[in-house]
């Protein structure tokens, strides 16, 4: 594209915002989201018009741009408002699972808490707290009970060949 054209399409959107802006009932405030698509929203004011010839052709561009990583981007916006300080990673991923679920069904008035395993889960959910914690103390003290063993397998190591010396 050349710095004409560029210029020639900064005018052409100049014109056409100033031209909605002008109308009693500016197009572009009264476009509706959700009855109306954005392509057909803009191939309605710029296809067919002269004026607006190289502007669409940018237009078209802008509107074919791969979107594909927006599913991702979107991932990342829920895990900023999952996160939280100090947060381990078996809390956040099941903090994620949560909300995909949520979601997933429309809405927090959408979950199903009469469902039978949803109670079953959340009533054993103080019990496997508690498992957890007995573990990470069992793991504590077996790690506690190595080092203890290694320190005196040194210390028998060093008798032995002090013994050795003194003879």
């Amino acid at each position: 594209m050349s710095s004409n054209d560029a210029d020639d399409i900064i005018q052409q959107y100049s014109d056409l915002i100033q031209q909605g802006s002008i109308s009693e009932a500016s197009q572009f405030s009264g476009f509706d989201q959700a009855a109306c698509r954005v392509d057909k929203f803009f191939y309605d004011r710029m296809a067919n018009s002269p004026p607006y010839a190289k502007l669409w052709t940018v237009v078209k561009i802008i509107l074919l741009l791969s979107h594909g990583q927006a599913t991702v981007e979107r991932g990342f916006s829920v895990n900023k408002e999952v996160e939280s300080y100090n947060l381990k990673e078996d809390t956040f991923s099941a903090r994620r699972i949560i909300c995909d679920h949520v979601n997933a069904v429309g809405g927090i008035f959408n979950v199903d808490v009469a469902n039978r395993q949803l109670q079953l889960s959340a009533a054993g959910a103080r019990q496997k707290y508690l498992a957890h914690l007995e573990d990470q103390r069992k793991q504590k003290t077996e790690q506690a009970g190595q080092k203890r063993k290694h320190v005196n397998d040194e210390v028998e190591q060093l008798k032995k060949t002090e013994t050795v010396y003194l003879k």
